[in-house]
């Protein structure tokens, strides 16, 4: 076995290379220490891929929730921070029935019927001035006559501090079959929405970033509209974090897939952002193995 000295790359991704012929590692590592071994490949008898499970970018110490949404059985949407910010399914969801193959690992399937959501237990953890909303989804029906809420803490009415996101209608003239948004704080409504129309059918990163430097939305890793006006974020007290739908049995529910959905209590920047999108990067399958390497000597 050839030993190996690591540097850890601070966007979040982790491969080797051999007289430039070595794949991307195919196994996590556990960046604390203890020498993982994997396997090398030569690139050139790579030839297939398998949509990768890497989660390794949390962000240490700003990461406020993180709802895998690979829940098989049951009606509770776990928090994976151990901050114990768990969801409760409602309207007609539940793992067992609407658990999916998800982008990493598992995901929820939302119908169109406008019921189903997750609401999550009410902290203030979830009042968040500064902060970053990342997720996947996939929907077969992007062009719609009704607004479709992926992301939501906006209760009845205009109130300082109403956030959402959302799959725009084709009827409402703004920037139709696109990701929106939306923050409110009780003066201004302001908003962005993403360049171009969402694409049915197919696993969709985004990520939109709130704050004291304005609203970014990355789809995919590209930067999109952005506005520099400083926000209030997503701070009504009085409103609970709903995924899927605006809110609890509220009309325009999600109609798609819904994963890995993380919530950050900082703007999050490019470099980070990317890193965010780069996890879901295909893990080739190779044949001609070249050796076994250890990783060793961590973040030198």
């Amino acid at each position: 076995m050839t030993s190996w000295t690591a540097r850890a790359l601070l966007i979040g991704i982790l491969a080797m290379a051999l007289n430039g012929e070595i794949a991307r590692a195919q196994t996590s590592l556990d960046v604390s220490g203890g020498g993982a071994v994997i396997p090398g490949y030569d690139s050139r008898t790579c030839v297939a891929g398998i949509e990768g499970a890497m989660r390794n970018v949390h962000y240490e110490g700003s990461l406020v929730a993180w709802w895998k949404l690979d829940e098989t059985a049951g009606t509770t949407a776990f928090d994976s921070t151990g901050n114990g910010l768990n969801g409760t399914m409602g309207g007609g969801l539940d793992g067992v029935n609407d658990g999916v193959q998800g982008i990493i690992g598992g995901a929820l399937d939302f119908s169109s019927q406008n019921t189903e959501f997750i609401e999550m237990a009410s902290s203030t953890m979830l009042d968040i001035v500064n902060g970053a909303v990342s997720f996947w989804f996939r929907t077969a029906n992007a062009s719609d006559a009704a607004n479709r809420f992926v992301f939501s803490k906006d209760n009845s009415g205009r109130n300082a501090g109403d956030f959402h996101v959302r799959l725009n209608t084709s009827t409402n003239g703004l920037d139709p079959n696109e990701i929106m948004l939306y923050v409110d704080d009780g003066v201004t409504e302001t908003y962005i929405t993403s360049d171009s129309p969402i694409q049915a059918n197919s696993w969709t990163h985004v990520v939109v970033s709130f704050g004291a430097a304005g609203l970014q939305m990355y789809v995919n890793g590209n930067k999109q509209a952005e506005t520099s006006p400083a926000t209030d974020g997503m701070t009504n007290p009085a409103a609970s974090v709903i995924l899927g739908n605006l809110r609890n049995g509220s009309s325009g529910g999600f109609d798609g897939a819904l994963d890995d959905v993380r919530l950050y209590e900082k703007q999050l920047s490019g470099d980070e952002i990317s890193a965010l999108y780069a996890q879901r990067a295909v893990i080739q399958v190779c044949t001609d193995k070249l050796g076994s390497y250890q990783w060793t000597d961590w973040g030198k």
